[in-house]
């Protein structure tokens, strides 16, 4: 069975959009196991922690959520902060290949820019009928200033999933289909 056209354009569309976060990011790539992308602060390690925490909880491997090792002794003093489960949660399938959690923090970090830039191609595409102006918007909002300043923020960054869900409920609006109502709810 051959790839439709469609997914051959969608999927060259979002490897050249990770090609240009992968630019956009040099060489945070080749380092991702052994640093983090220098803004002056050391959040990403935070975020690190956080994500092995929120994992080892999800693969049951810990009984609290709340419960951090690194606020050792104050019990559930990790909902005082982001638990980064949003993050956890996306690279759960990672983890099958690698438990380098400084690596899974950065890959989530990269991965943010072209997720975003699709998501913000597929709604504008959607609304204007026109892929240029879909692709156009999408290297324009994915890759801001804005989202360039918040390296050292992962959680921030994780904006691509609000963008996919304007995406199905303006599909929903359009076609009301269960697939995309399942979408939506998966995305929000």
């Amino acid at each position: 069975m051959r790839p439709s056209p469609a997914l051959i354009r969608e999927s060259l569309i979002f490897l050249a959009l990770g090609l240009l976060a992968v630019v956009m990011t040099w060489p945070l790539l080749p380092n991702a196991a052994t640093h983090t992308a220098d803004i002056g602060m050391d959040d990403q390690l935070l975020v690190a922690r956080g994500i092995r925490e929120t994992m080892d909880w999800l693969l049951g491997n810990r009984a609290g959520l709340f419960d951090a090792t690194f606020f050792f002794p104050h019990p559930v003093a990790f909902a005082t902060t982001d638990p980064a489960f949003g993050i956890a949660l996306m690279l759960l399938p990672f983890r099958l290949f690698t438990d380098d959690v400084l690596l899974l923090a950065n890959l989530a970090l990269l991965l943010t820019f072209p997720l975003t830039a699709h998501a913000t191609y597929l709604l504008v595409r959607d609304l204007t009928r026109s892929p240029a102006a879909g692709l156009l918007s999408g290297i324009a909002f994915g890759f801001c200033l804005y989202r360039a300043h918040q390296l050292d923020h992962a959680s921030i960054l994780q904006m691509q999933w609000f963008v996919y869900s304007l995406v199905t409920l303006h599909r929903i609006h359009r076609a009301q289909r269960w697939r995309d109502g399942a979408l939506f709810t998966l995305f929000f």
